[in-house]
């Protein structure tokens, strides 16, 4: 059914270029409770085709805040039309960049994983929980002398920076 509106939002999208909400086809839902205690709005509404959702404790709470969610788009930029697929947006990795190859390493190293992508939005916490980032704090400043206990919220990359000429350091104490 949901492939049937988006078709249909689509071809009424060709009759204007100023799209409101009520131009995109959406799906309005009642989300279950949490299993794990966290509190989580009764109502979820998307716009079909789209990661872009709102929620509430109601039906109109929950397209409230898609309407709101929506506006928020529109001021990053043009919207795509109804019914369509938005192309997949990479966030910027600029600064992780100039780290290489090491940035992966580090990750590696100090968590244990090897991640697959990483952003300049990315941070220690998206690799292990709360209840590791203690043993992965001593562990940067074990391995590279940086006290990293402060940067726990901060991109990735500041704490690379942080590790200067270290970093280099670390790895040629590996290879030896």
């Amino acid at each position: 059914m949901d492939w049937l509106r988006a078709t249909h939002k689509y071809l009424l999208s060709f009759l204007k270029s100023d799209w409101q909400l009520e131009d995109y086809p959406v799906r309005v839902v009642s989300q279950e409770a949490s299993t794990d205690g966290e509190a989580v709005p009764g109502w979820r509404a998307q716009i079909i085709n789209w990661w872009l959702v709102g929620f509430g404790n109601s039906p109109a709470q929950a397209l409230a805040d898609l309407r709101k969610n929506l506006e928020a788009a529109r001021a990053e930029g043009p919207l795509p039309r109804p019914g369509n697929r938005p192309p997949v947006k990479f966030a910027s990795s600029t600064q992780l960049e100039r780290h290489g190859e090491f940035a992966y390493d580090f990750v590696e190293r100090v968590v244990g994983v090897r991640p697959m992508f990483m952003s300049d939005g990315t941070t220690l916490g998206d690799f292990c929980g709360d209840e590791e980032l203690e043993q992965v704090h001593r562990k940067i400043a074990l391995l590279f002398g940086v006290d990293s206990r402060e940067m726990t919220h901060d991109p990735l990359w500041r704490i690379l920076d942080a590790t200067g000429s270290k970093g280099g350091a670390a790895e040629q104490a590996d290879e030896a």
